[in-house]
């Protein structure tokens, strides 16, 4: 038998799980403006990181993630796989360990986020 895999994509939420967190260590955008100032700000936030799953908070998130927790208790857990649209990280999936970070998409007009996706590698249209 063909086993069918169900992705199910959301968007990241201001709202992150990163109560005690100090400031300082929480990303900013150019933390993200290339791979080794990423892995510099991840390394000094390490104690702060979890499973992007995890990280996100907001309403619609953890809605979404309840509804795949269900789907996946009534049918075969691993035929569901959750990825996340990211102002910070870009598509990461739910497993992808990331630390607490300050951009959202939120209040962005449509140039700031075609920008933001062509730094993600995301596209442009």
């Amino acid at each position: 038998m063909v086993q069918t895999k169900c992705l199910v994509i959301g968007s990241c939420t201001g709202q992150k799980d990163d109560e005690g967190c100090p400031e300082e260590l929480k990303l900013k955008e150019a933390d993200f403006g290339t791979a080794a100032n990423l892995s510099k700000a991840e390394h000094r936030a390490k104690d702060w990181m979890k499973p992007a799953g995890k990280m996100y908070i907001g309403r619609q998130h953890a809605l979404m993630m309840n509804g795949v927790e269900h789907l996946r208790a009534n049918f075969d857990a691993a035929s569901f796989d959750v990825a996340i649209v990211s102002a910070g990280y870009g598509l990461i999936s739910e497993e992808r360990l990331i630390a607490p970070y300050n951009i959202t998409f939120q209040g962005k007009g449509l140039p700031w986020v075609r920008e933001r996706g062509k730094t993600l590698m995301l596209g442009s249209s």
